[in-house]
């Protein structure tokens, strides 16, 4: 199946989206040797994603649509026949909004070009296996007669070849190609957890938590002793950055620089959710041997429990400060005062 962007009369789609990739599998020749196109539902999740995340560039104009993928031979006209300015995920493949020029709109209609051929780098697919590739990115689109969903533009020099097919040999995906794929599963993961659409952007992702947190203080009953309040919260605070200023010391080093502040504020919004997140992608440190457990007295007037370790002091004033804090969320003194000690072991982990 090859996209098209005009029907037998030349006519196009009335709600003016146009389907750019269809699902599926197709071929694809490389000097002597044939790949197979792998465009799955995680391909095109993320293809959608990595638009999004470009046109959160300021300099962000739409992606090119050029004429028979001219614009990647430097003795041919890079002339724009259009610009795709938005991509949508549908059940059939992806599809775009088109921008056209006046030469684009005019080679349409006319029906001097029918047909639509998506191009991604080499550098923007993932191996799956020796012969089967995912694209992951799509770089620009052109207007064809001669569609073959060829996916990749010619090779310019033997050297971007030769590292193609030397990858493709070892069936490994480049370093930097593991970071990004890490990444974006960790973006994905997060914006799930905040109930967002797998492919949204970082900066919705940023506003999910904004509004986490202004719905979190909007929700805070009023108390009577506020300046005892205000103090406990300052001081959870200051506990929760100490936590999440370890975690980020734990795995800081498996994520690139522009990731870490969402990372880092997903942490501070909700740790246990965001924790969760980090220790399924990403191998954790070893664990550390819990104590023995201490019983809760279940009576009102039973305090939170001692031991006699050298931090004995330290370590209670942790404890009580988070499991009060727990305990505001609506948990039980036993699972406050748990999870106040897992709080604890986990900043001792993190110095």
């Amino acid at each position: 199946m090859n996209p098209v962007i005009a029907n037998r009369e030349f006519k196009q789609p009335e709600d003016g989206w146009f389907q750019l990739i269809p699902l599926g599998e197709f071929p694809v020749r490389i000097e002597d040797r044939e790949f197979q196109q792998v465009l799955d539902e995680a391909a095109h999740d993320a293809i959608v994603a990595a638009f999004n995340r470009d046109r959160t560039n300021p300099n962000f104009s739409g992606l090119l649509l050029d004429f028979e993928h001219w614009s990647y031979d430097t003795a041919r006209s890079s002339e724009a026949a259009g610009w795709v300015t938005e991509l949508e995920r549908r059940d059939d493949g992806t599809y775009g909004r088109i921008d056209f020029s006046d030469t684009g709109t005019t080679a349409v209609s006319n029906g001097r070009y029918k047909h639509a051929s998506p191009v991604w780098l080499p550098g923007d697919v993932e191996f799956l296996d020796a012969d089967r590739i995912r694209p992951l990115r799509l770089d620009s689109v052109g207007l064809t007669n001669q569609p073959n969903l060829r996916g990749m533009v010619p090779f310019s020099n033997s050297k971007t070849q030769k590292e193609f097919l030397n990858r493709a040999a070892q069936n490994t995906p480049n370093e930097e190609q593991s970071t990004t794929n890490q990444e974006r599963e960790i973006m994905q993961a997060i914006a799930q957890q905040l109930g967002l659409a797998a492919e949204a952007s970082e900066e919705d992702i940023l506003a999910a938590i904004t509004q986490l947190q202004q719905a979190a203080n909007a929700a805070n009953e009023p108390i009577e002793n506020r300046a005892e309040f205000k103090a406990l919260e300052v001081e959870n605070e200051r506990l929760t950055r100490n936590l999440v200023d370890a975690d980020m010391d734990r795995f800081g080093s498996r994520l690139a620089e522009d990731k870490k502040d969402a990372v880092r504020a997903a942490l501070l919004a909700n740790r246990e959710t965001g924790l969760t997140i980090l220790t399924s992608l990403v191998p954790a440190a070893p664990a550390i041997p819990a104590s023995r457990p201490v019983p809760v007295l279940n009576r009102s007037e039973a305090k939170p429990p001692t031991d006699s370790s050298p931090d004995n002091s330290e370590r209670q004033k942790f404890i009580a400060n988070r499991q009060r804090h727990h305990r505001s969320e609506g948990r039980s003194a036993r699972d406050a005062f748990d999870l106040a000690k897992a709080d604890w072991e986990a900043l001792r982990a993190g110095q």
